[in-house]
């Protein structure tokens, strides 16, 4: 199992080196880079020996994902820049969150928006296959967005769109805001490729004693044969190194 984090390339340089296995960027961000820009990042990052595997942020606000201000078009533009631009990079994992692009509005048919956002989902599976990439999608708790709320209802979408580049992410933070059992996880294995993980309480870095049941995690975990990826998101509780080092050294007790 490889344990990362979700930060930039500058806060992952100074950690010590070992201590991340990989970071997670944040690919609205790497959609806007200049071509200098990414060449930055990705010395900065080979100088302190992590690799970008992963993204998260995929799609910035202002692209809507479903609803009267849907375009497919720009969707498919997006996703092509963004993935050529996170390939420079080595990214090859895509976090599919992006719960205010895809919120259905008030007002909107919410049968025609499912619709457009499974297009939508399947553009940017599409422009994935181009750069050998995978989607995975994100559920989201019930504060943050209207649609694809459980780890459940992003297998099932998953498993209806039967696409090759477009897989499952578990967060444990939003599986548990959402009271959802581990089970879910469990049972999800043949499809879930990535996992987002932090303190459900104040959605703080993992700790040590910090009052939540990893372990119970690492079950679940290990019955889905899934043994890939597990990224820290979550806020720092004091000190950025200081705080992801410990954290790190933690999850990779729990789950390595």
């Amino acid at each position: 199992m490889k344990i990362g984090i979700c930060a930039g390339a500058k806060q992952i340089a100074q950690l010590k080196k070992g201590m991340a296995d990989y970071a997670e960027l944040n690919l609205s961000q790497v959609y806007e880079m200049t071509n200098g820009e990414i060449k930055e990042t990705a010395n900065v990052l080979a100088a302190c020996g992590v690799p970008a595997e992963a993204a998260n942020c995929f799609f910035s606000a202002e692209v809507k994902l479903c609803g009267r201000l849907f375009d497919k078009n720009r969707v498919r533009e997006y996703c092509k820049k963004a993935l050529y631009n996170g390939a420079q990079l080595g990214i090859h994992t895509c976090v599919l969150g992006s719960g205010k692009s895809r919120c259905i509005d008030e007002g909107e048919q919410k049968e025609d928006c499912i619709k457009q956002l499974e297009e939508a989902i399947c553009i940017a599976g599409d422009a994935a296959n181009e750069f050998g990439t995978t989607i995975v999608l994100e559920p989201l708790n019930k504060k943050e967005t209207n649609v694809l709320n459980t780890v459940a209802e992003g297998a099932a979408l998953c498993r209806k769109l039967h696409h090759p580049n477009v897989m499952l992410l578990a967060d444990i933070y939003h599986v548990a805001l959402e009271n959802e059992s581990l089970d879910e996880i469990s049972k999800n294995g043949d499809i879930l490729r990535h996992v987002h993980i932090a303190r459900p309480e104040g959605r703080l870095y993992p700790m040590e004693h910090d009052g939540f049941d990893y372990p119970t995690v690492k079950n679940a975990l290990d019955k889905a044969s899934y043994d890939l990826r597990i990224s820290i998101e979550g806020a720092s509780p004091g000190d950025f190194v200081k705080s992801a080092e410990e954290s790190l050294q933690f999850l990779k007790s729990v789950f390595c």
